[in-house]
């Protein structure tokens, strides 16, 4: 049993929390009846903790909701997959890359192709990490 969890969120405009919960979600079912020690730290925006903050907690449901309007019914994991598997930068040999193992340059080249493809194929605008 994995006992520690790292996750990164975005704090919104309105002060909540938006994050993917899968993650978060799975790690208490294992820990049902277990004490937690909960540690908050903020990060400044521009880091790879922030970006992927921003892309979990904003792009991944925006995307999510504008592919369940094309009558595509995805989660949220399977929504980062498939964003994955769209961006280029994305694609290795072995697979693909997966989102903890970006770095600053590859976040930034994902998040602008995202809101890119987005704008083209699905109709949908994504705003800025700044307006977020």
């Amino acid at each position: 049993m994995n006992r520690t969890l790292k996750l990164s969120a975005i704090v919104a405009k309105d002060g909540t929390l938006a994050m993917y919960r899968g993650e978060l979600d799975a790690y208490l079912k294992e820990n049902i009846g277990n004490r937690l020690i909960i540690s908050i730290q903020a990060e400044p925006r521009g880091t790879t903790a922030a970006m992927r903050g921003y892309y979990f907690g904003y792009i991944v449901p925006r995307v999510q909701l504008a592919l369940y309007d094309l009558g595509e019914r995805k989660t949220k994991a399977e929504t980062d997959e498939w964003i994955r598997s769209q961006c280029p930068a994305c694609q290795q040999e072995d697979g693909l890359l997966s989102v903890s193992d970006m770095g600053k340059c590859e976040m930034s080249e994902l998040i602008d192709f995202t809101k890119q493809f987005a704008a083209e194929n699905l109709y949908l605008v994504l705003e800025d990490a700044d307006a977020v």
